[in-house]
């Protein structure tokens, strides 16, 4: 009651505010394309591909590219894709959240000029953060996606459906976020696509003591505590990898994780390279893209290294949006491997009823995910694709030694 109470206020402060800025006084911009997609970091690798094809397309080559996207994910964006887009307009979220002041300024700068066409891809649409944006930018044609209610109240999507001139619905049949972001160009473009998978060919060589070694990385962060496998389980992991292996151990994670790098010493109790939060995401991405392995709970990590297409992924995940971002499709990456729930193991044969249970939200523990379960399915994708003898031996002793 409360939470409905808030977002009704919030939406008549929003909606006073976005006023303000719906006027035909327009700087008109010819052939030109607003871009908006201000969600997550892993949402931007599922999607960045489709910048360059829709660049490059008969239909829009002509056409100059704004691309109003997170902050958070900056850096790579203009590393990565930098060549297709031609400018940019950066959103901090909790900031366009809370600080009406700082939404005022990105609104005004998002309505500033006329654009012939605004594309707004994500599928599970944000009221209060795309979809504003969509209703207060100036073009003469708004796409979006009719998608679903993962992050939209009914009454909000009822009101958001009107912001645009077009919502194109994706086949049903298309559940994975890759997929879904493909067809949805393919319909724009009126061109099939024949990229298959994700793909970051560029990668920022960075020099670390690690970097000639075999490395496996542990990403130990999440966006949300219920995604967080315990860190004991991750340091039982690591001392599988070395002593199997001969693997050096690489641990990652945001600032927020520093807290749980002690834990993991406490129970590792062995030599590791720490850069949880002493990496920027152009560094992550190298890292990734060198290791031999990575070890991660459900967040960014995983698709990044998916996208390099290098080293062998594994996922330790509860079901949240099941289908949707979990697992990656065999045909797209079958060096993945989500070893997620005993619910959902247990059950492999009823994918498509599992995904209606958890496309959502899964209220499944990721600590009923036993470390021993985690060994044993590394053990039998390296086995099975032959991998261990890939590995030119560490010095296992030497690694091995203790930190004291």
């Amino acid at each position: 009651m409360i939470n409905n109470l808030i977002s009704s206020l919030k939406f008549f402060l929003f909606f006073t505010l976005d006023l303000f800025f719906i006027s035909k006084s327009k700087k008109y911009k010819k052939k030109s394309i607003m871009l908006v997609r201000v969600d997550a970091i892993g949402d931007y690798i599922l999607f960045r591909n489709f910048i360059e094809i829709l660049k490059k397309s008969e239909k829009y080559k002509s056409y100059s590219l704004t691309l109003v996207g997170n902050q958070a994910w900056k850096d790579l964006a203009v590393t990565l894709d930098g060549a297709f887009i031609d400018s940019y307009i950066w959103i901090n979220r909790k900031k366009f959240r809370r600080n009406i002041i700082y939404r005022y300024k990105k609104l005004r700068d998002i309505s500033s000029i006329h654009y012939e066409m605004l594309i707004s891809p994500t599928f599970s649409r944000e009221f209060f953060y795309n979809d504003h944006i969509v209703k207060v930018a100036s073009t003469d044609q708004k796409i979006g996606c009719f998608g679903d209610f993962g992050n939209i109240r009914k009454w909000q999507k009822r009101i958001g459906d009107k912001f645009y001139n077009i919502l194109i619905c994706v086949n049903e049949k298309e559940i994975f976020e890759f997929n879904k972001n493909k067809r949805l160009f393919e319909i724009i473009i009126k061109n099939n696509i024949l990229l298959i998978k994700p793909k970051i060919t560029t990668s920022v060589c960075t020099s670390f003591p690690f970097s000639k070694l075999n490395y496996a990385v542990l990403f130990i962060g999440a966006s949300h505590s219920q995604k967080k496998w315990h860190i004991k389980n991750f340091a039982k992991i690591a001392r599988f990898l070395v002593k199997r292996y001969g693997l050096e151990i690489v641990l990652c994670g945001s600032s927020e994780d520093k807290v749980m790098v002690k834990k993991f010493e406490d129970h590792y109790r062995h030599n590791f390279y720490d850069l949880v939060g002493k990496t920027n995401l152009l560094e992550l991405s190298y890292i990734l893209s060198e290791g031999k392995l990575l070890l991660s709970n459900d967040t960014l990590a995983p698709h990044i290294a998916v996208a390099h297409g290098k080293g062998h992924v594994f996922v330790v995940y509860s079901g949240n949006h099941f289908g949707r971002f979990i697992p990656y499709p065999k045909d797209i990456y079958d060096r993945y491997d989500a070893i997620c729930h005993p619910v959902i193991e247990n059950n492999p044969n009823e994918y498509l009823r599992l995904c209606k249970m958890y496309g959502y939200r899964s209220g499944l523990s990721i600590d009923k995910i036993s470390p021993e379960t985690v060994i044993e399915r590394i053990s039998n994708q390296f086995n099975l694709l032959g991998s261990k003898s890939s590995f030119s031996k560490c010095n296992i002793d030497k690694t091995l030694k203790n930190r004291e």
